[in-house]
């Protein structure tokens, strides 16, 4: 890429930043604010965080020194997990729920700061009759009404007194309420905060008494009418029974089998009497379901031994007598072996034995075609007996069918008198139970501590003023800092440059106590190498270009633009390269004085060559570095922006141009002259410089478009003066590589200095 490419990208970035007003974000796209801009805000704010933290806890300290002491007691109270409600279709002592704690937490917090509550408590300590707590609350137009007018207003006024500073507390996580009072009058606070807890729990106790007053006469009501509509139920069912000829137990019965025959189990429902035919039904029904298992179990054997030799059924092997009979068998079988090998077919007892045999064969055959036969006969027989059972539930299911439809509304009938049954046992419990209790302490709050008279005041707590000052000059001095920061458009960090004035950075110089000369002088001081950086991104800027000449400028003077031209130039001459450094500066010249010795001729100069054509050797300064020839300015110009508007600048340019490797032009700031735009147009290049933390956003970027709109090469900017704490970065970060190979003579030298 070469200069005048880079120049037009550097003009487009320029642009975009003009068009968004000057906006600050982050190379990579971020945000306004990031941690290193907040530390560097802190940083440079730091003074005015500290002064307004040290003013607000000093107000503090005042305050609470003139703050009049106040006392606090607490008294607590306990509630307890069953109370004496009264509610239709809940327990007689229903509990407090710990889903209803809350709520009930926050309702007893009402009461407690109620009006009524107030009253109750004035006119127990009889508050109203104290004039030191009433003080001079009662207005004088007051004075002349009547003495019941005033006691009345003095009541009035005393209970809200009470209200307004009565501090109730639910303790978190427990059924346990605190009730506090504060006062200036120390012992006043116990014997409030306890009268609250006494004026508590009587009004808890008188409201338990008046609801199990109602309960009762509600409940006897209930009864009376739940007794009337019973009897009429029970009449329309005995009437209903009678009519169809529906016979079963009692309906008292059946539900006295249902309630207790759980240990049974074969009670039916409560509301249901059991009839003849359903009884029948049941039996008939369990019976032929027993017979026509046996009939399947019979049948499964008579399948499994019907096809079978009678030998070879199981029941036949398992025959005692045929075992006995086989056994028999086999020993005349042997018998008759051992007589065979002696004898032969004829002789007699071989032939007896022969008989033998042929008896006992038949014989076992007729036992297992008996045991066969057995068989058969036990299938057939169950089958006549699941036939048979199943004619007789079909007709008593016929009977069954034709009373179902009577026994409905039976059944509607006898379910209404249980229903009734139950309501009135349960209404009589109930009643029994209130009446039980009825002088019985159902309060569901109790004392748990009283209040003591306290030891100390709890107001002021310079503690906790201390920390609200810190938190209110904290925030007052973030708020200073936000609007300083608002209406401060200074270029504080390297990152400014590239993002507010849309050029790229070629360096970033350190800030230095002491000399900046000195500094440059010393070749590996954090600002000569800074420098040295500046020089190399330059060279890569210009690339090939050859006998180059640099303008550096800034917007405003006092930014370091000369210190940079010199060290620029003193860093070019050490890496071997012919340098000329020219003071262009016609308004307030620098290099002269910072570059002079006190016996060189202080009219030699620039403006002698531009104007007498004298010998550039005769003007320049003497005992400079090699390689380096300084030409200051000379004598003032009583025209500058004619003489340099004219062609003896572009004819000194061109003359000396190819004499040198590179010529630099230190010019005058942008802002308020012509002279840095009409050098700008001679040059190769344009160094612009920004002092960081004075160079303001506004200023710079009203010189950059000077600059750029007559057709400056803008090459890049250097941020001089840099301090990395107040740009939010860390200073040893930053500039710990600047020292690289040499700490031991850095730190030989910063001894020295100090």
């Amino acid at each position: 890429m070469n200069a005048d490419e880079r120049s037009v990208g550097a003009r487009g970035r320029n642009d975009l930043v003009i068009e968004e007003g000057g906006a600050m974000r982050s190379d990579d796209g971020g945000g306004l604010l990031d941690l290193a801009y907040i530390r560097s805000i802190l940083w440079r704010e730091r003074f005015v965080l500290v002064a307004c933290i040290a003013v607000a806890l000093v107000l503090g300290v005042i305050a609470t020194l003139l703050t009049t002491p106040e006392y606090r007691a607490y008294a607590s109270i306990q509630i307890e997990e069953t109370g004496g409600q009264i509610v239709e279709g809940q327990d007689i002592d229903p509990e407090v729920r710990p889903n209803d704690i809350l709520v009930f937490m926050a309702t007893l917090t009402q009461v407690i700061e109620s009006q009524s509550m107030a009253l109750a408590v004035v006119d127990e300590l009889q508050l109203d009759q104290d004039q030191s707590f009433i003080g001079d609350s009662l207005p004088e137009r007051y004075t002349t009404l009547p003495e019941d007018q005033r006691a009345a207003l003095r009541r009035k006024i005393a209970a809200e007194k009470l209200s307004d500073n009565v501090m109730p507390e639910p303790v978190d996580r427990t059924r346990v309420m605190r009730i506090g009072y504060k006062s200036e009058d120390q012992a006043l606070t116990a014997r409030v905060a306890n009268a609250y807890v006494e004026s508590l729990l009587l009004s808890e106790l008188q409201r338990g008494s008046e609801v199990n007053s109602y309960a009762r006469e509600i409940l006897l009501e209930q009864i009376e009418q739940v007794r009337e509509s019973l009897q009429e139920a029970e009449s329309e069912a005995i009437e209903y029974a009678r009519n169809n000829g529906i016979v079963g137990q009692p309906i008292s019965s059946s539900r006295s089998a249902s309630s207790g025959g759980d240990a049974g189990g074969g009670s039916e429902p409560v509301g249901t009497a059991q009839t003849i035919s359903g009884t029948n039904l049941v039996t008939v029904n369990e019976t032929y379901a027993a017979a026509r298992i046996r009939r399947i179990e019979a049948e499964q054997r008579w399948l499994a031994v019907r096809d079978m030799a009678p030998m070879q059924v199981p029941e036949v092997q398992s025959n005692p007598v045929v075992q006995g009979l086989i056994a028999q068998k086999s020993e005349i079988e042997r018998r008759l072996n051992e007589l065979r090998e002696r004898y032969r077919e004829d002789y007699p007892e071989v032939a007896q034995l022969r008989a033998q045999l042929t008896s006992i064969d038949r014989n076992i055959a007729s036992i297992a075609n008996d045991v066969k036969s057995v068989i058969r006969d036990e299938y057939r027989i169950a089958q006549r007996q699941e036939n048979g059972l199943l004619e007789e539930l079909n007709s008593v299911s016929d009977s069954a069918i034709e009373e179902q439809s009577r026994r409905v509304q039976f059944n509607i009938l006898n379910r209404d008198v249980t229903a009734l049954q139950d309501q009135l046992d349960s209404l009589l419990n109930r009643f029994n139970q209130i009446s039980s209790a009825a002088n019985i302490d159902s309060s569901r709050l109790s004392s748990l501590d009283p209040a003591q008279v306290p030891n100390g005041a709890y107001s002021p707590n310079l503690f906790a003023n201390l920390l609200i000052a810190l938190l209110l000059g904290t925030g007052l001095g973030v708020g200073l800092t936000i609007m300083r920061q608002i209406f401060d458009d200074r270029v504080r960090s390297p990152r400014d440059v590239e993002t507010k004035l849309g050029v790229p950075l070629l360096g970033s110089i350190p800030f230095t106590e002491g000399e900046p000369l000195q500094s440059v002088s010393e070749p590996h001081s954090h600002v000569a190498e800074a420098y040295s950086a500046l020089r190399v991104a330059i060279d890569f800027t210009l690339g090939r270009k050859s006998h180059p000449v640099l303008q550096v400028t800034s917007s405003s003077p006092s930014e370091g633009k000369s210190i940079t031209s010199i060290a620029l130039a003193s860093d070019y001459a050490r890496a071997g390269r012919r340098v000329l450094l020219v003071d262009t500066d016609l308004r307030k010249p620098s290099l002269g004085k910072s570059l002079r010795t006190p016996d060189d001729d202080s009219e030699r100069g620039f403006m002698n060559v531009l104007s007498k054509d004298a010998p550039i050797e005769n003007e320049m300064l003497v005992n400079t570095i090699e390689n380096l020839d300084v030409l200051p300015l000379g004598p003032l110009p009583p025209n500058p922006v004619q003489l340099l508007s004219s062609d003896l600048l572009p004819k000194f340019i061109e003359r000396y141009r190819h004499s040198y490797d590179i010529i630099i032009l230190d010019t005058a700031p942008v802002i308020g002259l012509a002279d840095s735009p009409i050098v700008s147009h001679h040059v190769d290049a344009t160094l612009f410089v920004v002092e960081a933390n004075r160079a303001h956003y506004g200023q710079a970027k009203a010189a950059m478009r000077r600059l750029l709109d007559v057709g400056a090469n803008v090459i890049g900017g250097v941020l001089t003066k840099y301090r990395p704490l107040e740009a939010g970065d860390s200073y040893s970060y930053s500039y710990s590589y600047y020292a690289y190979g040499t700490p031991t003579a850095l730190e030989q030298k910063a001894n020295a200095r100090k």
